[in-house]
C-alpha cells in the first residue's frame, strides 16, 4: 500500500486545465483496482492519493501516465505503507 502526496508545482489555475483529464486518469486507476482513495487537501494545491494492489514501480510507472504530471503540473511524494491496525472492512484493501 502506499500513500501520495500530490503537490502542485504551479498554480492552481494551472492544474484546473486538467482536472477533467485527471479525473478520467483516476477513474481508470479505481477500475483498474490501483486506487483505494483520492481528494484535495485543505486547499486545491494539494491531493491524496491511497493505492494498493501494485509495486512501487509499477505506480510510479502509472502516475507518469496521469494529465497533471505529463504536463508537469505536479509532482508526486510516495510513501510506501504497511499497516499492522486496521477495521476489518479495510482487510481488502491490505491482503
Amino acid at each position: 500500500m502506499f500513500l501520495i502526496n500530490v503537490i502542485n508545482k504551479k498554480a492552481p489555475e494551472e492544474a484546473e486545465k486538467y482536472i477533467t483529464e485527471h479525473r478520467e486518469f483516476l477513474d481508470q486507476c479505481y477500475e483498474k483496482k490501483k486506487f483505494v482513495a483520492s481528494g484535495r487537501i485543505g486547499s486545491p494545491a494539494q491531493g491524496f492519493i491511497i493505492a494498493y494492489n501494485c509495486s512501487r514501480i509499477e505506480l510510479e510507472h502509472l502516475l507518469q501516465e496521469d494529465p497533471l504530471a505529463v504536463h508537469d503540473v505536479v509532482e508526486y511524494n510516495i510513501t510506501e505503507y504497511n499497516p499492522t491496525k486496521y477495521a476489518a472492512e479495510f482487510e481488502q484493501f491490505i491482503k
